[in-house]
């Protein structure tokens, strides 16, 4: 396990870090089980955008995301001078 140096004690100890267990399990169910499905082959230019939109799903930020790209477009283009 890491360790660092606790900075903002004021005393130099060494913390513990926390384990990197959590992430890759959020890495897996975000990414490698949806990716890595036998038969399907993903570039990146595909797979970005798909990407993007499970996570707006997983992070609960779809209808947040989704209104304000709705917003944006119902906005009239700046007239030129």
């Amino acid at each position: 396990m890491s360790q660092r140096t606790d900075a903002g004690s004021g005393t130099d100890r060494l913390v513990p870090l926390a384990s990197s267990g959590p992430i890759e399990t959020a890495i897996d169910l975000a990414i490698a089980r949806r990716f890595t499905v036998r038969g399907m082959r993903w570039f990146r230019r595909g797979a970005s955008p798909l990407l993007h939109l499970r996570l707006l799903r997983l992070n609960r930020t779809w209808n947040h995301s989704w209104s304000q790209r709705v917003a944006a477009a119902r906005r009239p283009w700046p007239v030129a001078a």
